[in-house]
């Protein structure tokens, strides 16, 4: 199977970027193929949220790069519980952090690891996670707003939470609250596909089918990476103002 991956952030018209991102393709002892890859966008006002983003980012890394060697890559069982265990000792720290600078302090994460055929991710706020075949584009992700709980008790339809007052106002978080729990997914790859991983920001001005055109024939590093800087670049022409971050991961049988 081939691998290819690349990543860009763009500050925007924010004083700092509070968006962290994070892929490492590679091989271990027992698996040819090897891929993590996260996004993290803080919050928290300026540096708290850029602090926060950064902290889960780099944590996560950590983890990754000591796992490498380790046999128990396809125990997801194991990585999930690994994952959720940094996630409350990570969070708790934002907390205690937050009631000292009388702020709150916290981020989103979208995370994914493939191991040869089979992928794992793990998902908290509103980051996403898009996944991208020839069959067309799909969300694997659900997102924690209030807008997206709005979409499932029946009160709004997907199409007006995305312009909905509540779009951006988190149910679920690394921090700032108590509700931290992370939702998890995983799946077989049988085919070619490309991951998706990105912040807000990078898909407020990209539709599901401008996403789908831009990386469905993006088979390098160089050409995944021109595809997210189209998009976000396509962003910024239409308005965006907020951080815009995306990694992509793709994978060809």
């Amino acid at each position: 199977m081939k691998c290819y991956a690349a990543a860009a952030t763009n500050i925007g018209k924010r004083e700092t970027n509070q968006d962290s991102a994070y892929v490492m393709t590679t091989q271990s002892p027992n698996h040819d193929v090897v891929v993590f890859a996260l996004v993290s966008d803080g919050m928290g006002g300026l540096q708290s949220g850029e602090i926060a983003s950064a902290t889960v980012a780099k944590h996560f890394a950590e983890w990754f790069k000591a796992k490498i060697s380790d046999d128990s890559l396809l125990d997801f069982l194991s990585i999930k519980e690994e994952w959720s265990r940094y996630v409350t000792i990570i969070a708790e720290r934002f907390i205690e952090a937050g009631k000292e600078k009388g702020a709150t302090m916290g981020t989103t994460l979208t995370a994914l690891i493939v191991v040869e055929s089979r992928y794992l991710f793990a998902h908290i706020g509103d980051t996403r996670l898009y996944r991208i075949t020839s069959d067309g584009i799909s969300v694997l992700t659900e997102d924690h707003t209030k807008a997206a709980r709005l979409v499932r008790e029946g009160e709004i339809t997907a199409t007006e939470a995305e312009t909905h007052q509540s779009a951006h106002v988190l149910t679920r978080c690394i921090g700032a609250k108590r509700l931290y729990e992370l939702t998890f997914g995983e799946g077989r790859i049988d085919g070619d596909v490309t991951f998706l991983l990105c912040s807000d920001g990078f898909r407020h001005y990209n539709s599901k089918s401008e996403l789908y055109a831009a990386f469905i024939n993006a088979q390098s590093n160089f050409m995944l990476h021109d595809s997210i800087k189209e998009c976000i670049n396509r962003g910024i022409y239409r308005g965006e103002t907020d951080n815009s971050t995306a990694v992509a991961v793709c994978l060809r049988k």
